[in-house]
């Protein structure tokens, strides 16, 4: 019940009502906008917070963990294979000494070989004299020097061969040689400083996670400030629709005051009841708008000190300035022992090669080990049929079994000459097995690709970090002003719980006194007041109407629309 109040005179009270009526419906229009400049700085601020966290996150997996650990192991097993490179280098330059003294043996007696030749073939010239010009002696000794013809070709072949791998290794020897006086500048300088750059990067890895973790906890708080934020917003287009209904609800104050004689004690108690509802509603609406608008505008304070934890993640920790010192540091480092292995990497790379032509030669003279073996059963041939041929011929056969005698004699020589080749050739095949062995292990684990690998990463790594802190930096920098500026004005727009107040005031002075209703008054309040109830679409709204009620009248079910937005608000 309202007492003692001042009741203006008709048409002062229906321009005031008009007045009231005009003014709500103004704010409630206005509110949309307000509360859109509102949405639109929180996107911008969301946007602004969520390329923070991503220029971290793209500093933070600038090396992920698994690429992490890979360069750890990689950068380990580079210093493991430079410290083992000169003890493979001593290897290496062993095998070739075997090589070598090999190759010195096969020479020896492949020379011997074709001396024996040389002189089979005198022998053979002197076999046809001694036969007198026999025809079959002719004959076969003309296929005894096509043989040995051959037989040149076989060992000129051969020869070739031998020099191209006394040459390879030669070569080998002189890149070994190269290899040996850089290993004596790099190591163990190289690798020691690899293992530490190893151990550096393994404790950066680390620190990097526990940065990630403090940034995705920062990220959790922004969002749940922003979720808080998000739920504040929507008292704008709440407030608007309890506006809305409102300005409906004096509008039909209005029309019942041009139907009806409002001078009669009834008419006023009635029109009393709905501008004391009418104002219940506004005070709630006042105090909702009061209470949410301060959630937001503090929620938007409180992002600041996020902000500033994100800034100093980019500027001061490990993630940020420091984490970029050091990887610039290890890329300056990587490239200094680029240079630093530079000739070792192109000696052993020249070694490599080399090493594999020496295997392909050795292959190609066991190939030729079996044309020198044709050579010699040629030659022992020979001799057998010079043999039989002068038993034949009788007591003019003595000379030319003398003549075969001595191709005999030439045939067991160079049988020694050949078995000297062939085992020069089982010292070449052994000292093969060990070359080729050390050369598959040599290109396993040469170390030139893992360090170009290990420089290519930590630059990109740089790359990123650079690109992650300037981006970052100057997010976070604008964040931190909009957020200063956005609290302030924000709260200055938003301030409407006291221009609401002033109309609740002001229906505070229109209501006038209000007086007991008899029974016969209650059907036209009955009437307002479900009219009015079923323009609502939140509970609060009903939940104040309620207070207002008829003795006997009870709320109207809620439709399914409203129990949605019920829902909702």
């Amino acid at each position: 019940m309202y007492h003692d109040r001042i009741e203006p005179a008709g048409s002062a009270r229906d321009a005031a009502i008009e007045n009231l009526q005009h003014a709500l419906a103004g704010l409630a229009a206005g509110l949309d906008v307000r509360f859109v400049h509102a949405a639109s700085t929180l996107a911008t601020v969301i946007d602004t917070v969520n390329r923070v966290i991503a220029s971290l996150d793209s500093i933070i997996n600038a090396i992920d963990e698994q690429t992490g650990k890979a360069a750890v192991r990689i950068l380990r097993e580079s210093a493991r294979e430079l410290t083992a490179l000169p003890l493979l280098q001593h290897e290496r330059v062993n095998d070739l000494g075997v090589v070598r003294r090999a190759a010195a043996e096969l020479n020896l007696h492949v020379m011997q070989i074709q001396e024996m030749l040389r002189i089979l073939r005198v022998n053979g010239t002197n076999l046809k004299i001694a036969a007198s010009g026999s025809a079959p002696v002719t004959r076969f000794v003309e296929e005894m020097f096509e043989r040995f013809d051959a037989g040149d070709a076989h060992l000129k072949g051969f020869m070739a061969t031998l020099q191209e791998l006394v040459e390879g290794v030669a070569t080998v020897q002189r890149a070994a040689r190269l290899i040996a006086a850089e290993c004596g500048k790099v190591i163990p300088l190289v690798p020691d400083r690899l293992a530490d750059d190893a151990l550096e990067l393994q404790a950066h890895q680390v620190s990097i996670a526990d940065s990630a973790a403090d940034v995705r906890g920062i990220a959790r708080e922004v969002q749940g400030r922003v979720a808080v934020i998000l739920g504040a917003l929507q008292i704008g287009d709440i407030s608007r629709q309890r506006l809305e209904h409102m300005v409906a609800a004096l509008q039909l104050v209005s029309a019942r005051r041009l139907e009806d004689d409002v001078q009669t004690p009834a008419a006023r108690a009635v029109e009393a009841h709905i501008l004391a509802l009418i104002e219940a509603q506004l005070t709630d609406i006042a105090a909702d708008l009061d209470s949410e608008t301060g959630l937001l505008v503090n929620a938007i304070h409180e992002l600041g000190p996020h902000t500033g934890e994100l800034v100093s993640l980019i500027e001061e920790s490990d993630v940020g300035r420091e984490g970029h010192a050091f990887l610039h540091r290890l890329e300056r480092g990587f490239t200094e022992i680029d240079g630093l292995t530079e000739q070792l990497r192109a000696g052993n790379s020249r070694t490599l090669t080399m090493t594999a032509v020496v295997i392909d030669t050795m292959g190609d003279l066991t190939t030729r080990l079996e044309a020198v073996r044709t050579v010699r059963a040629d030659v022992q041939d020979t001799a057998v049929k010079a043999r039989l041929h002068g038993e034949r011929l009788g007591a003019a056969g003595r000379s030319v079994a003398i003549v075969a005698d001595e191709i005999g004699s030439c045939a067991d020589r160079l049988d020694q000459a050949v078995n000297g080749v062939g085992w020069a050739i089982r010292e070449l095949g052994a000292a093969s097995v060990s070359i080729r062995h050390r050369h598959e292990t040599a290109l396993e684990s040469d170390p030139g690709p893992k360090l170009a690998w290990s420089l290519a990463l930590i630059r990109e790594a740089c790359r990123r970090t650079d690109q992650g802190i300037g981006e970052g930096g100057i997010d976070a920098r604008d964040l931190i002003q909009t957020l200063d500026d956005a609290g302030a004005r924000l709260a200055d727009e938003l301030e409407l719980a006291a221009t609401i107040s002033g109309f609740v005031r002001t229906l505070r002075g229109l209501g006038g006194e209000v007086a007991a209703l008899d029974e016969a008054d209650h059907a036209p309040l009955r009437t307002i007041l479900q009219e009015i109830e079923a323009m609502y679409t939140m509970a609060r709204e009903r939940e104040v109407h309620r207070a207002f009620l008829l003795p006997g009248m009870e709320l109207m079910a809620a439709t399914q629309s409203d129990a949605f937005d019920d829902g909702l608000f």
